[in-house]
């Protein structure tokens, strides 16, 4: 199974915000906006979107997929928001064929933590995904820790380039 990881972009820092409520900046926008391309550019197709039920997440999954003709189904879960539970995680994504390309869409540090927690059984390892960052990685079905392998990771800097 591949993995693929968007952060969301830059969003609304006011403290009168619940934090639910955040939306993407103007820049926030551009910022997943070249994630899109990207997308597009690399021929990626997902056969599922799974996303946090934040705002920002809400809106960086619509931006993302917008580049896309056919719009795979998307899917919001609790187990995507910071202090998500990575087992149940796992066992909502090992419902899908071992083949599958699946599209997660959340925050830091509950990224950083997966993907550490993926490659090496520990979430602790220092991982940086950037605000608009892609992250790439392959597991083994069924997905456990200690069974990822980094693939790729693109911060904003190098999404700036593809056009």
């Amino acid at each position: 199974m591949i993995l693929y990881l968007l952060r969301h972009g830059d969003s609304q820092t006011e403290a009168s915000l619940p934090d639910e409520q955040r939306a993407l900046t103007a820049e926030g926008i551009a910022g997943v906006q070249r994630v899109a391309r990207a997308l597009e550019v690399m021929k990626l197709r997902f056969d599922a979107v799974y996303m946090s039920p934040l705002l920002r997440a809400r809106q960086t999954m619509e931006l993302a997929l917008s580049v896309f003709d056919q719009k795979p189904p998307t899917l919001e879960t609790e187990f995507l928001k910071v202090g998500g539970d990575f087992q149940k995680l796992f066992e909502v994504l090992n419902r899908h064929a071992a083949d599958a390309h699946i599209l997660l869409v959340g925050h830091e540090p509950h990224f950083s933590q997966l993907v550490s927690t993926l490659m090496t059984g520990n979430p602790e390892a220092k991982v940086d995904i950037r605000k608009s960052s892609l992250a790439c990685i392959e597991v083994s079905h069924p997905i456990e820790a200690r069974r990822g392998t980094l693939k790729l990771l693109l911060p904003p800097q190098v999404l700036d380039i593809i056009r």
